[in-house]
């Protein structure tokens, strides 16, 4: 029988992406970053090295996140937002698809 985490050991190895701000950045300069973030590159950088899974971070206690989440800033109530207004999970999962990724 086929388990849930089956894939992760069929894909052999893969990348780990810890996509991290600086605590003084501003809202402005995060969404610089995560705008500037080429996912369509990295996509075509792991596909060309043979990786079967890419591992990209949300953040890490900085209070920047790389995706849109209302009910997140609704509770912490930090305004500007310190979330990003890409969602860059979701548009690199878009160009991880046609690899395979």
């Amino acid at each position: 029988m086929a388990h849930i985490t089956d894939w992760f050991h069929d894909a052999k190895w893969g990348v780990f992406v810890h996509f991290l701000a600086q605590d003084d950045w501003s809202a402005d300069e995060w969404n610089r970053r995560v705008d500037g973030y080429d996912v369509v590159g990295l996509a075509k950088q792991l596909a060309d090295v043979g990786a079967g899974y890419l591992y990209l971070t949300t953040g890490q206690n900085s209070g920047h996140y790389c995706a849109p989440n209302e009910t997140y800033d609704r509770i912490v109530g930090i305004k500007p937002s310190k979330l990003s207004r890409r969602d860059l999970i979701s548009d690199m999962a878009d160009a991880l698809k046609p690899h395979g990724i």
